[in-house]
């Protein structure tokens, strides 16, 4: 096959490409660590992690009873907040340094650990008992107790899905400590993580919910229609609904058997408290109107409702009307954030407090709590957001004055970090907003000039061919509009043409076109439109360039009609073709000759029948082999293109004495230069390299 080449025989052009996105690929695998780094293994990080996991569990269930029997002990909780927090922030740089083999559900429960730590700190710093739960039916968390007031105790827990544990609504405590894994969920890394069963057949149509509030480890829920209980017969599935503990909610059908798996986190196990109770909609509420600062017209925003936790509880949109509404259930804080999608508005937290972009850009909880009492409807709110800042122009033709469309255009802090961008619409018009301090302004586009304002030039881009500081600084910020930021772009050069097949004159799809500038190098890519054999490239600044064509079973070719020979090619000895902007240079077409190819049949010596899914090897002269094709339902083989030369061919069956072409048995190892050669030429098909095989 032959290859392109610029000064030195770099291989296949087409090949170089694909070569480059394999090393791309190879670049991303995280590399092995060497000899001198500390690795940190996972099972020693997710034992810390559960260990402090516990920890915090056992003292946030501390808290609570302290706060119903005789107030917080704020002291102690806000010291021992800070030493929890410390303990997360030396496994946050272990995760940030890499040298632990950690997933995403592991840096996930950090950060809910990070939230049950931070409330503790709230708490302590408010002297607020409802931040840390439902500490009210807390006070009292001996086991007898609890078992006076209705909750069972679960002497041994079924690990086996098919001996579930018949249950009905009521609470029940056990533990999972010892368990089997007998099932799968796909929430919560709790696939191979030891679980027990409960079975639940409700008499009549009911709705319920399923929670593990009150466990001592770090639990995963799951609901299923079968055993052994799958991914695939899961109902609903719940990680971390509020803190580290799980709720599912489900409709059950009278008299239908319900699995409920409860599991661990990532193999987490522990003493479990599981509540199955009819579920009751909540009967309090909040609401409250959304409106701009400075105009006070209605917005229409997303809502968002938040556990103290730092759980995400729920979302409503205001409607057009600004306002919203949400049930909520009582004797429990909450947290409420607008999130404008567009950017539009500089986003808060209740009670007046912003947080661009809203959480998780911000803890939600820095806000003020809400808490409202059974049957209180809590009408009060409100947000009052302001605007901001908007940069607007237009994108144009100097020729002809016409707007552009499908320009982009960014905006650059004072670092030259983007900040954000649009693009430009049928019009020409354009408007970035999302700002909050004045910005750099720049364009960026494979088919026009790349500009950085106030008319600068910055080919690719800032980053690649200018630095966006080294532009005008555009006045913006909160409430500020900015417009008549205007760009005349000219259009970038343009190359196109058509591919055909020299032999038959039929358009060739799937062509690669590649386009080398003056040294060489190539600038830009394209691909043949299959049944048409069009192409078309832009983006081209004034200059000299060459353009090359490939695609497998053709050989390889320059413009204009330059065949590579199999030395390689270098594109500079392709014919230049003079490119400036605002210009399309068409007729670059390409007319490519077949490779040859080698072709025959397997059979059957002693019965004439055709071998079926045998494969043929074709070796180089050189011994190292080209391809190796296999034989279809008629015993016929065909190889791919190959490059004009000589080749040499040897079957690899399992039944049959080999050979190598032509009538040379070598069963056991084939030497395929011992053979005769089969001379393959460009637009050539030597058919009949034929074998007839002895079975064994």
């Amino acid at each position: 096959m032959t290859r392109i080449t610029r000064r030195s025989s770099y291989g296949r052009w087409s090949q170089r490409l694909m070569a480059t996105m394999l090393i791309v690929l190879l670049q991303a695998i995280p590399r092995p660590l060497s000899a001198e780094e500390p690795r940190v293994d996972k099972e020693v990080l997710l034992t810390r992690i559960h260990r402090l996991s516990e920890e915090i569990q056992a003292r946030t269930e501390q808290a609570r009873i302290n706060a119903g029997r005789l107030g917080i002990d704020i002291v102690d909780l806000a010291r021992d907040a800070e030493h929890f927090d410390r303990d997360l922030e030396e496994i946050g740089r272990i995760l940030a340094e890499g040298n632990a083999e950690s997933e995403n559900p592991v840096a996930d429960k950090v950060e809910t650990l990070r939230l049950l730590v931070h409330n503790l700190s709230l708490a302590a710093r408010t002297d607020d008992p409802a931040i840390l739960g439902h500490y009210p039916e807390r006070k009292h968390p001996q086991r007898e107790t609890s078992t006076a007031i209705g909750i069972k105790v679960v002497t041994k827990s079924s690990d086996d899905c098919t001996t579930a544990t018949l249950i009905d609504l009521g609470t029940y405590t056990g533990s999972t400590v010892g368990a089997t894994n007998d099932g799968e969920a796909e929430c919560g890394s709790s696939i191979d993580s030891p679980d027990v069963w409960f079975r639940f057949s409700p008499s009549s149509n009911t709705r319920v919910a399923v929670e593990t509030t009150g466990s001592s480890f770090d639990t995963v829920l799951s609901v299923h229609s079968a055993c052994p209980g799958t991914i695939d017969n899961q109902i609903a599935c719940n990680d971390d609904w509020d803190g580290l503990q799980s709720r599912v909610v489900f409709t059950a059908n009278g008299g239908t058997d319900y699995l409920i798996r409860l599991s661990g986190f990532d193999g987490a196990t522990g003493d479990f408290v599981l509540s199955i109770q009819e579920y009751i909609a909540p009967t309090s509420s909040i609401s409250g109107l959304v409106t701009d600062a400075a105009t006070g017209d209605p917005i229409d925003i997303e809502i968002g409702i938040w556990f103290g936790s730092g759980y995400l509880y729920a979302t409503v949109d205001t409607g057009a009307d600004g306002r919203f509404f949400y049930w909520i259930d009582s004797s429990r804080a909450y947290f409420v954030s607008t999130r404008s999608w567009s950017r539009s508005y500089v986003d808060e937290l209740y009670n007046d407090i912003e947080c661009f972009g809203g959480p998780p850009a911000c803890d939600p909880t820095s806000g003020d709590p809400i808490i409202v009492a059974p049957e209180e409807a809590r009408d009060d709110i409100n947000f009052a957001l302001r605007r901001s800042g908007v940069i607007s122009g237009m994108i144009r033709d100097p020729q002809t004055g016409e707007g552009i469309e499908g320009i982009r255009i960014n905006a650059y802090d004072a670092t030259g970090k983007y900040i954000a961008g649009d693009y430009s619409d049928a019009l020409g018009e354009y408007a970035v907003v999302g700002l909050l301090e004045p910005c750099y302004i720049a364009t960026v586009s494979s088919t026009h000039e790349d500009k950085l304002y106030d008319d600068l030039p910055c080919p690719g881009g800032p980053g690649t061919g200018c630095d966006a500081t080294a532009g005008s600084l555009v006045p913006s910020g909160v409430e500020i509009v900015t417009e008549g930021i205007d760009f005349f772009l000219n259009r970038l050069g343009i190359l196109s043409g058509t591919v055909t097949d020299a032999v038959t004159g039929d358009p060739v799809g799937g062509v690669d076109i590649s386009v080398f500038d003056s040294d060489g190098d190539v600038v830009k890519t394209a691909r043949s439109a299959y049944g048409e054999g069009a192409w078309t490239t832009g983006g081209l600044v004034d200059g000299l360039y060459q353009a090359a064509a490939g695609r497998y079973y053709y050989v390889d070719q320059l413009y204009d009609g330059l065949d590579c020979p199999l030395s390689g090619c270098v594109p500079e000895s392709g014919t230049p073709i003079p490119v400036t902007v605002n210009t399309e240079i068409t007729g670059i077409d390409f007319a490519l000759t077949p490779e040859g190819r080698i072709g025959g049949t397997l059979r059957d010596v002693g019965t004439g029948d055709p071998l079926v899914d045998q494969r043929v090897y074709i070796y180089r002269q050189d011994g190292t082999r080209a391809t190796y094709p296999m034989t279809d339902d008629l015993g016929v083989f065909i190889s791919g293109g190959l490059d004009a030369g000589t080749y040499y061919l040897a079957t690899a069956t399992w039944e049959y004495v080999d050979e190598v072409y032509d009538d040379l048995p070598c069963d056991g190892w084939c030497e395929p230069l011992f053979g005769t050669p089969v001379t393959v030429s460009n637009n050539t098909d030597p058919l009949g390299i034929d074998f007839d095989l002895v079975r064994k």
